[in-house]
């Protein structure tokens, strides 16, 4: 093997997809993509973690089918719903817009598969016109009559589709009314705090009827119909497999407002989707957006269990990680300094009596995942300019700055569940690792009054913000200190051992969802490995 040296600003690539040069030449084939590509298998929500590889796969199904189409969220333009008089209306009456966003959806996906179809087969007639070819029997005459209705926009952006959809929504909802009110009036109706008035209370349960009823009526009963043809006539009859892919659903693609309704609204499509024979619908998912759905939809009777077999989960094991880094280490050396890679674990330093193994030792401190493993290594290069290894010097002078900004991300990926997380979590500061209710009940109870009484407590979301201030005088620090432990071992600042007989679990690798009432006084915690040095843990 030829000398080679380690320059400062090299890396084996970037920490998110969209700019990481060898996504797809360091792929690592986790048998993921077989499941996706089985069109007789369910499996076709990537959930996972921030940085756990879900885009990288998206990516890569991309690149490796011919009929397949990207919806990108952004483009969509659905930020305009958020200031749509009618649905910010319909909200107000508490009307449940369920019916209204899968319409959305399913309007967008009917339109691009046929679209889709109609293309790659290479169709000669006008798009309508052999539309109607499929049907001859004229059975479904309300749903050729909807088609014709949209045919001039099905060319038209996404964007135009939707708006259009929005228009023909407050338009029914108007024919309702029969023009005897405007839906200013009823704006100002409804703003009323107090209704004294018999008639105005009338007038309003009127409305909320008359408008459940055009939301419940949002053409579902044609677009089915379609779904049914589609089903029967169109891909019935084709062997070539039919992609959507869907991603960056956590971007600021639609306001807070409405986001996790037409999420949940996107994974009912999805399912009722699967009937369609050689079509998938495959989206990326982030875990802390999926529990955000779960919690938000509670009340309306979602039941997780009915789209477990849609869920793929995106984990790693050690074997994988490894294969992920030496193909990442072999792209960043073709032809810069052998013809023949290192792999790490000669570029690490082995294991001793004493200590693990440099990469051990790399991997302890990930959540199992590719970004952590690419960002840990990529301060280990940096450290390393002008050598040929990396030392344990090096190890632990990156694991400071990577400490520090795990700790950071942290913040970012559960901010819109949680709010700042430093309230939760600052009092584990300087703390020894590994410690009992006991143990650290004083030492959190002093910090928790010290949040409320700065104000901090107002920083958190609505349900931990409540928690902290509910208590006042009789402050229960220990039943605040379960639920806050509970939630650090969600998002894996912590793991449990939650009795002397049990093993210490870390979120990444336990099935386990532990509840307030399953923490006792023999359970004991640790802080991650991750999270050592940024905390100044002892």
């Amino acid at each position: 093997m030829s000398t080679y040296k380690f320059k400062r600003n090299i890396d084996i690539g970037s920490l998110d997809a969209e700019s990481d040069r060898f996504l797809l030449s360091a792929f690592v084939d986790k048998q993921d993509l077989p499941l996706l590509k089985d069109m007789t298998n369910p499996k076709c929500i990537l959930l996972g973690r921030t940085g756990s590889g879900k885009s990288g796969i998206i990516k890569y199904l991309e690149e490796n089918e011919d009929h397949i189409k990207r919806i990108e969220p952004e483009s969509m333009s659905l930020r305009h719903l958020s200031n749509s008089d009618i649905i910010n209306y319909f909200k107000r009456l508490d009307i449940k817009l369920d019916l209204f966003y899968k319409v959305l959806w399913k309007h967008v996906f009917i339109v691009e598969l046929i679209k889709l179809h109609y293309i790659n087969e290479g169709k000669t007639r006008s798009f309508i016109d052999w539309i109607k070819s499929q049907f001859p029997d004229r059975s479904k005459q309300k749903s050729i009559e909807y088609l014709e209705k949209w045919e001039t926009q099905f060319w038209e952006s996404t964007e135009y589709r939707i708006k259009e959809l929005e228009t023909s929504l407050e338009n029914r909802f108007k024919g309702e009314l029969g023009g005897s009110l405007t839906l200013k009036d009823l704006i100002e109706i409804n703003a009323q705090e107090e209704i004294e008035q018999t008639d105005s209370k009338k007038i309003k349960y009127e409305v909320i009827n008359k408008a459940q009823k055009v939301v419940n009526e949002s053409q579902i009963e044609q677009i089915n119909d379609i779904i049914q043809l589609m089903q029967t006539k169109i891909f019935s009859k084709t062997q070539k497999k039919y992609f959507i892919i869907i991603d960056d659903l956590d971007k600021e693609w639609v306001s807070n407002e409405i986001v996790y309704d037409l999420i949940k609204s996107l994974i009912d499509t999805i399912k009722d989707f699967r009937v369609l024979p050689n079509v998938k619908i495959v989206i990326a998912l982030r875990t802390n957006i999926h529990r955000k759905i779960l919690k938000v939809n509670t009340s309306r009777g979602v039941q997780r269990e009915k789209y477990n077999n849609l869920y793929l989960d995106v984990l790693w094991s050690r074997s994988e990680l490894e294969e992920l880094v030496n193909n990442r280490l072999r792209e960043l050396m073709r032809g810069t300094y052998t013809a023949t890679s290192p792999t790490i674990h000669e570029l690490l330093p082995e294991e001793n009596k004493k200590q693990p193994s440099g990469f051990d030792y790399i991997i302890e401190r990930t959540f199992m995942r590719p970004r952590d493993v690419i960002d840990f290594l990529n301060k280990c290069i940096k450290y390393a300019d002008g050598k040929t290894t990396i030392s344990r010097e090096i190890l632990r002078l990156a694991e400071d700055e990577y400490s520090h900004e795990r700790l950071k991300a942290l913040n970012d990926e559960w901010l819109e569940n949680y709010g700042d997380l430093f309230s939760l979590y600052g009092f584990l500061k300087n703390q020894n690792n590994g410690f009992n209710l006991e143990e650290i009940k004083g030492i959190a109870e002093e910090y928790f009054l010290k949040v409320i009484s700065n104000g901090n407590s107002k920083k958190l979301n609505h349900e931990y913000s409540q928690l902290f201030e509910r208590f006042g005088n009789d402050f229960d620090g220990l039943k605040l200190l379960k639920q806050i432990l509970v939630t650090l071992f969600e998002i894996g600042i912590v793991g449990i051992k939650i009795m002397p007989d049990k093993k210490l679990e870390y979120i990444y690798n336990s099935y386990t969802v532990y509840e307030v009432e399953d923490i006792n006084e023999t359970s004991r915690f640790f802080i991650h490995p991750m999270f050592h040095k940024a905390l100044r843990i002892k």
